[in-house]
This record gives C-alpha cells, structure tokens and sequence, in this order.
C-alpha cells in the first residue's frame, strides 16, 4: 500500500511514542538497530492460484519490540502490546477499514521474536514499506505488520480487538470476530506449497512422477 499523503517521512522527524511523556525518533532507532535476519512475508490475501506474487522473503534490521517495551512502565495486569501506525483517514483501497493498528500477546512480545525494522535488504525502509518504522512478527501474516508505526503502549486483558484485526479476521483463520484481543489467535501464516515443474518419467517400465516446487508457513519441519 501507498504511504499515508501528507506526512514527513524521515527519521529524523518521526516519532514513536512509547508512553505520555517518553517517545523515540525514528533515527535514534535506526542508530540501535541491528541484523534481524531473514523472515518470510505473506499477504493473508494470497490465495489466488494464478499467481503467489504476494510473498517474500526478506533481510530486516531493527530494534526487538521488547528493548523498547523496557522504557515503559508496565502495568500489572498487562496482557499486551498495542502497535499503531499512521494510515489515511479515508479509504481508496476498495472495502478496507481506514487506520491500522494490532494487539501482539505479551508472550510473542517477550519471546523476542517481534521487532521494529528501519531497514531491510540492507537499504532503509522505503514509503511503501511503511517507512521509517514498521513492525514485523516473523511467523505471522503480513496484517500484523503495522507499517508507520507512530506509537506502542501495553493494554490489559480487556483490550478490544482493533478495527485492522476485525477486518482481517476471516483471513487469518479465526473463529468468528472475536471482540476482545485476548481471543484473537495468532495470524500464523499456515503452511502451503505451489508446484513449479513435474516431470513424467518411465522407470523400469513405470511411470513415475517427481513434482518440484516451493513451500512455506507453519511452525514445524515440512517432511511431506
């Protein structure tokens, strides 16, 4: 998606706030951030058969969630972490909710696994990749990776589910819409495979098939 019209983008100018009276620019991100490695992308969108252009896989630098959390006072009954971005007040993307925004689980906070990225593939985030800061959660759909991040607070377990995690509900496999975050299940990107050749073989008198392709998603070794 386009980046939001209007805003100043550079690092120098952007930023996040962590708490009422405490916030962190863009750049003095950036200077913290190291290597995340590799991590896959996927468009919980990404069902076409024709065409699986909405996946990548991607070299990230940032800054781990948790590191920024620890500025924080964390409340005691603190449950999670809500990540929001800037996005247009109004819609041009067909049926989509303006505004975006998501609740990450305490857990997955503190599993180090979530961070804020400044860079990928070596080069600084660019606009449309949600420039100067985007959220990534390896293992999860691309939904969750709220792009111009603009604010991080922890919630309690009554948090609501946003409006991005509500529309988005069906596509990342929940039951139903669930109204509070606390329902809400991992968007875990599920396993899939796409063939990219099959060849015919006749071995020994046989017709044998081998099938090469391409498979990603899932928390677990892939053996068939």
């Amino acid at each position: 998606t386009a980046a939001p019209p209007g805003l100043d983008l550079t690092p120098e100018a952007w930023p996040v706030r962590l708490a009422e009276t405490d916030a962190v620019s863009a750049r003095a991100l950036d200077d913290q951030a190291t290597p995340m490695g590799t991590h896959l992308v996927e468009c919980a969108g990404n069902s076409n058969p024709q065409h699986f252009g909405l996946i990548s896989a991607v070299e990230w630098r940032g800054v781990p969630l948790a590191s920024m959390l620890d500025r924080m006072r964390r409340p005691a009954d603190a449950a999670g972490v809500l990540v929001v971005g800037a996005d247009p007040a109004t819609s041009q993307f067909g049926r989509s909710v303006p505004g975006a925004s998501w609740v990450v689980p305490q857990s997955v906070v503190e599993s180090g696994g979530p961070f804020l990225a400044t860079g990928m593939n070596g080069r600084p985030l660019t606009p449309n990749h949600g420039a100067p800061v985007r959220l990534v959660v390896p293992g999860w759909y691309g939904c969750a990776w709220i792009k111009w991040v603009t604010s991080v607070r922890w919630v309690g377990p009554d948090e609501p589910s946003t409006p991005q995690m509500l529309e988005y509900a069906v596509r990342t496999h929940q039951h139903g819409r669930p109204a509070l975050a606390r329902d809400y299940a991992a968007p875990v990107i599920d396993t899939a495979a796409m063939p990219v050749r099959v060849e015919q073989w006749r071995v020994g008198g046989a017709t044998e098939y081998l099938v090469v392709g391409i498979v990603w998603g899932g928390v677990a070794p892939v053996d068939r």
